[in-house]
């Protein structure tokens, strides 16, 4: 953990946010500043190396996931209030584009974007080979996504493997965010591709999974919840069986 570290605010001169609604939910999509991914990344494999038994997340994650480590008491100051004010931003910005751009409702819990509040302590998972999350939500009001490291071995498997490329759907390595049914002229999901530096964000409520990838790499992601100040879980000690 570094301290007495000053960081910048030009993350918040982001021209890559994008939202978007394939289909019923909106979903923003952006890239994270290089050092809110430095401070996710370096402290990520400190978590992996103390492997302190508080740390140990996966009983309360729905992944099939060995690594699952959750950031408890482990950024410095500094680090912390970094993290909290750029992804907080994020989960305001998308509150904001999703009600004035597409006039969508905010949940009762959020009465102003203000409301919207990180949910501590985000976690990280090191998800390899044959391992995967099955399909899951969150709670709160917001979830987001932010990827590490996503291997281009991954994606290689969707065109030259075997078991994948003549599939109508590869998806190795994808996360997919699925709602409502599928019907005719309908589209009742959609499959992402993760890119490192990428944060995705949508609903807590929106159920998604990981599928698993046969290359040994590592794909890491980390995740984190939002709340409303004045919601049910507005506790400290919340803990959740979710996972991404």
């Amino acid at each position: 953990m570094s301290e007495h570290v000053k960081y910048s605010d030009e993350w918040m001169m982001n021209d890559t946010v994008k939202t978007y609604r394939d289909f019923g939910p909106c979903i923003l999509e952006a890239s994270i500043s290089d050092e809110l991914y430095h401070i996710l990344w370096s402290n990520a494999l400190e978590l992996r190396k103390q492997k302190r038994p508080e740390t140990d997340h996966r009983k309360f994650l729905a992944g099939n996931i060995a690594e699952e480590y959750a950031y408890i008491n482990q950024f410095s100051k500094e680090e912390d209030k970094r993290v909290e004010t750029e992804l907080t931003w994020f989960a305001r910005e998308y509150s904001h584009r999703a009600t004035e751009q597409y006039g969508l409702k905010k949940p009762h819990d959020i009465k102003t974007f203000e409301d919207i509040t990180l949910v501590k302590p985000l976690w990280v998972n090191f998800q390899k080979k044959h391992e995967w999350n099955p399909p899951h939500t969150h709670t709160g009001a917001l979830s987001c996504v932010i990827y590490l490291k996503a291997p281009y071995d991954i994606n290689m498997e969707n065109g030259v493997n075997e078991n994948n490329k003549h599939s109508n759907t590869p998806s190795a390595g994808k996360i997919q965010l699925s709602y409502g049914q599928a019907l005719p002229y309908s589209s009742n999901s959609v499959l992402h591709t993760p890119k490192e530096k990428k944060i995705l964000m949508f609903p807590a409520w929106l159920e998604h999974q990981v599928f698993p990838f046969q290359s040994d790499v590592e794909r890491v992601s980390v995740s984190c919840n939002f709340i409303g100040r004045n919601s049910i879980y507005w506790r400290d000690d919340l803990k959740y069986r979710e996972g991404n």
